[in-house]
């Protein structure tokens, strides 16, 4: 019996091994690739963004000196085209993030970056616009280097089982103290 065991141990064991070798490779590529595409779209995001920005902070500067009224198309100034096609350009690399789209659903990014454009577009509040926008920033980068207070959706099933599971403790302790 015991030599049937070893000849099955020493015909199996290196394919298992093999196989077991295989699939933790294969994941650690999975996390790494994950993990490099996630560090490139958010920086493509927060550079669309940036983009966005400082073209908005050129266009409230050009009328101020003059430089926003010499390209006429139309209606719009050369300064309010550049402005219109970064917003459309910044809308665009929020909504075709694929690796971290659900981190930037939780962020309300796209909520967040639509209502600084309607703000200033509507009101002309450029410090609004300002404020918003570097908001929006420091939430990215959090969520870029995972300082995020947005981990607790994930874990909260987690925290509420411990939670219930002390509650229980405590209530049991404190029944075996009243008898």
């Amino acid at each position: 019996m015991r030599d049937a065991t070893l000849w099955w141990w020493a015909l199996l064991g290196p394919l298992v091994g093999i196989v077991l070798g295989h699939v933790l490779s294969r994941r650690w590529q999975y996390k790494q690739w994950k993990l490099e595409n996630r560090r490139r779209e958010y920086r493509e995001l927060l550079t669309a963004l940036a983009a966005a920005y400082t073209i908005m902070q050129r266009y409230v500067v050009a009328p101020f000196s003059g430089e926003g009224d010499r390209i006429e198309v139309g209606d719009k100034t050369e300064m309010e085209l550049r402005l219109e096609e970064a917003k459309m350009k910044s809308f665009r690399v929020l909504q075709d993030r694929i690796v971290i789209q659900q981190e930037l659903k939780s962020g309300d990014i796209d909520g967040l970056w639509a209502e600084a454009f309607h703000n200033f577009e509507h009101h002309g509040d450029e410090r609004k616009f300002a404020d918003r926008y570097f908001l929006i920033r420091d939430r990215i980068v959090a969520m870029a280097t995972d300082q995020r207070p947005y981990w607790q959706p994930r874990y909260i099933w987690w925290l509420r089982w411990i939670k219930y599971k002390v509650w229980r403790l405590r209530t049991r302790e404190s029944k075996s103290m009243d008898q």
